[in-house]
């Protein structure tokens, strides 16, 4: 390679970057250097390298370059300008470097093709500079193969992947600012050494680490000025014994650590939200962790405890690379992605008491792990439950609840496991499947109601514990007319007496009558009853609210089913219609008790809500509050979930107060009612057709029954504290019924939307759930009323359009007429697999259309608006608005916005509880679109 004197400039000029002194753009060229100008000396910049030499400068002007180019000689490759001298490669790499002492500067760099091209490639170089520039629309913005001492400074990467040092040592990435399309990568570092990487913003993504030895984690020098979504990246090495509590975190990476413990902290769209590797007692714990690629990843350490981490929506949940003698417990998984919770190559660990859902995997364990202990998980809606394959032996798996999966237990290439004590239903694949694999017990689980109950291919596995502890049971063998007895006992089955084992019966003599898997296994003694387990009870069918007759609580009441036996329940309250935390109720009527009971009542059907109606001598009752009711039983089985329903409290001011209906009344309430409950002197509201306040007193024509969405002007004679109760605009409708995972309940459920077009068709719109397969279709409902979906079929709610067929998630309902003033429609999607199974609905959504005549009216907002809505927005986008005012309480006066006042003088967020009166030219009508 030669060493010519424009090299040793080019030297001095890197050293300066490191040393952070910015320089010009261009080298200063020595005076036997030349500088080749684009398009003026050649007309393509690969020809201009071509005939350049060692320690000459190309210089390009601005313009767009259709070129891949190959910069192999120690050159400076410089751009007029940074943001107009663009260089497209189209289907393939853009700048790829096969020389040291390369400079590229100023360009921006452009792919059309983003799998698998670069915008910039260092292939097996040293000291080369890239320094400001623009890359998009590649998989990867820059990559460094086999590349060290090379300097990346301030350049703009927005493409798939940021920039990948792959077995790359001792490089600078300083200033950049990386945008990928996905959290996956930012910065990685894949096997490599000593890399500095400083002051770069990141988002979405981070800085992943990879590789097997301590030196591919702890040798890079990363501060905390790198920021990840606007929050700092944490990045400790060889350090113990501190806490992390509830600060700010981009993303947390702990390298050759111990005694640290990580809790309460928020980390969300990041390459791997906790990154943790060759490291001791680590305590991850009541994290929540979201939105990532990898959510947590523990690499070659052990004894480490994860609990109680809630960890969601990311392709990823918990990785555990090598790790061994260490508790993952408690942590709630519903993932949407391809692995809940995985072990590779790990041992002595124990998978506990964690609840994993629509993922792909739920716990998995792959590649030599053994003696682990996977007990008391609740794994749902999962493509395989549980997963054992590539020689995972030697592991149990107990007490696990397994069902509404694809794959019950599926076990590959694994010997001499336990699976005992599960409870495996509803799976629409298999219940347990056994390939190639050897000397593995299963004995006393519960296998009910899956599409195929087990398999095995093998005749080596053992499908029973002996006699007298028994086999499983098994749902399609438990009654005579399935050819299942039990009038005999002992291990023959010959003895006269019941033993709880399945046999041939009186009628035929007794004997042993196993339950044939196939030709070659078989449960030599299935089990006649349930063993230590029973089926989801079922949820209270309706959910009533109201006001105490003291008028200080809010009551709740429910009836329980009536085709079972009793079953405690688990209230939950939120602020959110729609965004109830189930990990966590608010009640339990099995343990909590009232404040004035001395007694538990576990089998009750009503709870108070204290003091939540009226001030007392508490705080909540101006609070808004939504609940829903589920019932479990002695194992721990819940239920799906009760209708929802609401409470809202104001406060009105003595004399002249404004409202309007923000809940849905479960019975008639008329203006007579308002006005005797509410010691109201007088209430009005706004008559469209007069276009006056239509006023009601004491003659007996104030039996008006009250409407949501309406505004109302009262009077009362001293200060009144008054709670609505009733329906929500979004219900929450869970599936009752046996099926396939549907909507992810926590994210996909809530991204149901619907548009009005001019001719009053409703566009459906929703985001696919994951594990819906080629084949599935949808089939989209509505009603009328919000609590419609709760009733029956073609009586109080109807199918909305032609069902929709797998990979289209929008849908029109034709002749809905929602542009119509009057019109009151709910919406909701369920989804259905390939062989028919029922999946999880979206929540509702609601559309409200009112018609504002000329002159004056009045509206209150009928909907949770979806969106912030200010009174200029309406005035902008009401056709032919004059104006708009609202009753403000502190002011106890009528607010005046209008279209020609000052900007931002009138942007008060429209609110649910406040009445408004609108002034038009001519009759307008507008659809209220929300929750």
């Amino acid at each position: 390679m030669l060493k010519r004197s424009s090299i040793i400039v080019s030297m001095l000029f890197i050293i300066s970057i490191t040393m952070l002194i910015i320089p010009d753009n261009n080298l200063i060229p020595t005076s036997s250097a030349a500088t080749i100008y684009v398009p003026t000396d050649y007309p393509t910049i690969q020809d201009a390298i071509n005939a350049s030499k060692d320690g000459d400068t190309v210089y390009v002007y601005s313009g767009t370059y259709y070129e891949n180019i190959i910069v192999n000689k120690t050159i400076n490759l410089t751009g007029e300008n940074q943001d107009t001298t663009i260089i497209d490669g189209l289907f393939d790499d853009v700048i790829t470097i096969t020389e040291d002492w390369v400079n590229i500067t100023g360009f921006t760099l452009i792919g059309s093709d983003p799998i698998p091209k670069e915008g910039i490639k260092l292939n097996n170089v040293q000291n080369c500079s890239i320094m400001n520039n623009n890359i998009s629309l590649n998989r990867w913005g820059i990559h460094l193969d086999d590349s060290s001492n090379n300097i990346i400074v301030s350049n703009n990467v927005s493409t798939l992947c940021g920039i990948y040092l792959d077995y790359s040592d001792n490089n600078n990435i300083t200033d950049n600012k990386v945008t990928t399309w996905d959290s996956r990568w930012g910065i990685y570092v894949y096997y490599s050494f000593n890399n500095t990487i400083i002051s770069n913003n990141i988002a979405p993504g981070g800085i992943r680490l990879g590789g097997d030895q301590l030196s591919h984690f702890n040798s890079h020098d990363i501060p905390t000025n790198n920021i990840i979504n606007g929050k700092p990246l944490y990045y400790y090495k060889d350090c113990s014994g501190f806490n992390i509590d509830g600060i700010p975190v981009g993303q947390l990476i702990l390298v050759n650590c111990s005694d640290i413990n990580a809790k309460n902290l928020h980390i969300n769209d990041t390459t791997i939200g906790i990154n943790v590797a060759f490291s001791t007692n680590i305590n991850i714990t009541n994290n929540n962790v979201s939105d990532n690629y990898d959510t947590i990843m523990f690499w070659y350490s052990s004894g480490n405890n994860i609990t109680g981490n809630k960890v969601s929506d990311s392709v990823s949940g918990i990785k555990l690379i090598s790790i061994s003698n260490s508790n993952i417990t408690n942590n709630d998984v519903p993932l949407g992605g391809t692995e809940g919770i995985s072990l590779h190559s790990s041992s002595n660990n124990n998978i506990k008491d964690n609840n994993v859902s629509y993922s792909n995997k739920g716990v998995e364990l792959r590649g030599s792990c053994n003696n682990n202990n996977v007990r008391g998980n609740n794994l749902s809606y999962n493509f395989y439950s549980i997963s054992l394959s590539w020689s995972s032996n030697n592991n149990t798996i107990t007490s696990n609840k397994a069902y509404w999966n694809g794959w019950g237990i599926f076990i590959r290439d694994s010997n001499n496991n336990i699976i005992k004590n599960n409870t495996i239903i509803l799976n629409y694949l298999r219940g347990i499947t056994l390939e190639s694999s050897s000397n593995n017990r299963i004995y006393h689980n519960n296998i009910i109601n899956n599409t195929d109950q087990a398999f095995d291919d093998m005749n080596d596995n053992f499908w029973d514990d002996s006699y007298p502890s028994g086999g499983n049971y098994w749902s399609d063998f438990d009654e005579p007319s399935e050819g299942a007895y039990d009038d005999y006992l002992g291990r023959e089955q010959n003895l006269v007496g019941r033993d709880g084992i399945v046999d041939n019966g009186s009628v035929a003599g007794g004997g042993k009558n196993p339950y044939v898997i196939d030709a070659d296994s078989q449960d030599n003694y299935p089990l006649l009853e349930l063993f230590e387990a029973s089926i989801p009870p079922l949820p209270p069918p309706i959910l009533y609210i109201n006001v105490s007759p003291d008028k200080k609580n809010v009551t709740l009441n429910w009836d329980p089913p009536s085709d079972q036996d009793f079953d405690p329940y688990l209230i939950y309250r939120s602020k959110d219609p729609t965004n109830f935390d189930f990990s966590s109720p608010w009640i339990n009527t099995l343990t909590d008790m009232e404040p004035d009971e001395t007694t538990l009542n576990p089998e009750r059907t009503m709870w108070n809500d204290t003091n939540a109606a009226f001030p007392g001598n508490a705080t909540n009752y101006n609070e808004e509050y939504y609940y829903v009711i589920r019932a479990f039983n002695d194992r721990n089985q819940v239920s799906a979930t009760s209708r929802t329903v609401g409470k809202w409290t104001k406060t009105f001011l003595k004399d002249v107060s404004t409202f309007s209906l923000p809940l849905e009344p479960l019975q008639p309430i008329t203006v007579d009612y308002l006005l005797n409950d509410m010691n109201a002197t007088y209430i009005k509201w706004m008559n469209s057709t007069t276009h006056t306040w239509m006023k009601h007193g004491d003659g007996g024509n104030n039996d008006r029954q009250i409407i949501v969405g309406e505004g109302y002007e009262v009077k009362f004679s001293s200060q009144t504290n008054y709670t609505f109760t009733g329906l929500p605009g979004a219900m929450i409708s869970f599936n009752n019924d046996t099926g396939f995972l549907g909507f992810n309940t926590s994210s996909e459920s809530k991204n149901l939307t619907v548009s009005v077009e001019p001719d009053g068709n409703v566009s459906i719109i929703w985001k696919e759930p994951i594990g819906m397969g080629v084949g599935g279709w949808y089939e989209v409902y509505y009603s009328n009323r919000r609590d419609g979906f709760f009733g029956t079929f073609d009586e109080d709610y109807f199918l909305a359009c032609p069902i929709v067929n797998y990979g289209n998630n929008t849908a029109t309902h034709i002749d809905a007429q929602a542009a119509n003033p009057g019109a009151r429609l709910y919406y909701l999607v369920v989804p259905f697999n390939v062989t028919g199974d029922r999946g999880t609905s979206t929540y509702s959504i609601g559309i409200w259309t009112e018609e504002y005549s000329r002159g004056y009216d009045s509206f209150g907002i009928p909907l949770k608006l979806k969106e912030n809505y200010t009174a200029d927005w309406y005035c902008d986008n009401i056709p032919d608005t004059v104006g708009i005012n609202y009753f403000n309480n502190s002011k106890q006066r009528w607010c005046w916005h209008s279209t020609v006042m000052p900007e931002g003088a009138f942007d008060t967020v429209l609110k649910m509880s406040v009445g408004y009166q609108i002034s038009t030219s001519s009759a307008t009508k507008f659809t209220f679109i929300g929750k």
